[in-house]
């Protein structure tokens, strides 16, 4: 055994044993030395072919998905099911079915447990709902299009990193338009449905909520408000409401179907003023029965609003952004962040971003890769840093505080607004 493998394994160790007792942030850096030990030991044509393999498993993911043999496998409950019995099913071929259970097994989608007998396992119970299969239908559907596409795309364009009139971006050369105009198409509302289904899923199954990486019930604490300026009377970033339900304490800009603002008010208490929920009508008029009394049940507003135009909300004491940003060119978010900050109160009002921060050096792969995405699906960017800084005080805003999340989850970003 090499020297510098011996590391890695004892790093691992002891990253194994903090998880085990709960140490913070240990089970983020043991999956990364876990990854880190697993290329130490891999020759440099391993590593090559796995790379090449690694575009089979959505592949295979996606087909069990399509012909129903994960829906199978979650309606047993857990219970074994033999190839035979999905062939049956399905109507598809067993031997196809065996496979590409091979796959689907060997990354864990599902369990294999005897011959040709598979069950469900809990990261086939996340996938077979509305929000995970949207997820895969998001990735798949849109990116091996793309992918396949990528080449004659750069031998006519370029790489496009963002909205150009006169070159396409991938996505704008393979679809024909860019995303969210391809998606405001009635043509596509498969698509916008799918869309909108992954974000409410990734709202609603979030393993980290914005409101625990940022404390919002400490932050968002108020003392009065001065009746003549509407500036904090500390003169500082850290008023807050003075318990007048008139008042706007959140505004969830372009929030989806509300998700996120429902669980700020079942979990911080006593929240004085008023939640608004702010998107597109086309939004809104998808929202299921159910949620919506919910949302009624919470006080929450609903305000139809597109963010590119004046924020109707003005002096709220704090907006926040969630997965907003990072679809956007910095032309196009500074754009509609200005129309934010000119309803800011200096001193009061914060505007709350919960985005990923890079980092510059040995970035996590999660926001490396979605960084990608961004690029070839939304023409947008996950920032940096000093890009989120730079971006920033173009419009008048100050970055008081980056607050950071578990590696490789996003981050909240808070701002004021310079007076």
């Amino acid at each position: 055994m090499s020297p510098t493998l011996d590391i890695f394994i004892q790093e691992v160790q002891r990253l194994a044993d903090a998880d085990k007792h709960g140490v913070a942030g240990a089970h983020e850096e043991l999956i990364e030395a876990i990854s880190r030990l697993h290329y130490a030991a891999s020759t440099p044509w391993e590593v090559l072919w796995e790379e090449r393999f690694q575009m089979l498993n959505p592949l295979c993911t996606r087909i069990a998905l399509e012909i129903g043999a994960l829906d199978v496998l979650v309606r047993k409950g857990g219970n074994p099911v033999t190839s035979a019995e999905l062939a049956k099913e399905t109507k598809y071929d067993q031997q196809a079915i065996e496979r590409i259970m091979r796959v689907v097994t060997r990354i864990h989608i599902a369990s294999e447990v005897g011959d040709s007998i598979y069950r469900a396992n809990e990261s086939t119970g996340l996938l077979v709902n509305r929000e995970g299969i949207a997820g895969e239908k998001y990735f798949f559907d849109f990116l091996f299009p793309i992918g396949a596409n990528i080449v004659p795309c750069l031998k006519e364009n370029g790489l496009q990193q963002f909205h150009n009139p006169n070159a396409k971006t991938p996505f704008e050369y393979t679809f024909g338009a860019p995303i969210f105009d391809y998606l405001s198409n009635p043509k596509h509302l498969e698509s916008k449905q799918i869309f909108d289904s992954l974000m409410h899923g990734r709202r609603k199954g979030a393993p980290i909520q914005w409101f625990d990486t940022y404390p919002a019930a400490r932050e968002l604490r108020v003392s009065a408000k001065n009746a003549t300026d509407g500036v904090a009377t500390n003169g500082t970033s850290n008023g807050t409401s003075n318990g007048d339900s008139n008042e706007v304490l959140l505004v969830d800009i372009a929030g989806n179907k509300g998700h996120d603002l429902l669980a700020f008010s079942q979990t911080i208490a006593h929240t004085p003023g008023q939640l608004v929920l702010e998107d597109l009508p086309l939004t809104f008029s998808q929202i299921h029965p159910e949620q919506n009394e919910a949302l009624k049940e919470a006080g929450i507003r609903l305000q139809e609003y597109d963010f590119f135009t004046p924020q109707p909300v003005k002096g709220a004491r704090a907006y926040f952004f969630r997965d907003i940003c990072h679809d956007w060119s910095d032309a196009y978010t500074e754009r509609f962040l200005a129309r934010t900050a000119e309803a800011m109160t200096p001193g009061y009002s914060k505007l709350l971003i919960e985005d990923h921060v890079v980092d510059d050096i040995g970035a996590h792969h999660r926001p490396a890769a979605s960084d990608v995405l961004m690029m070839l699906v939304l023409s947008g960017i996950e920032r940096t840093r000093k890009q989120w800084y730079a971006m920033l005080e173009k419009i008048g805003l100050e970055i008081v505080h980056i607050w950071p999340s578990k590696r490789g989850h996003q981050s909240v970003i808070e701002a004021i607004k310079r007076a």
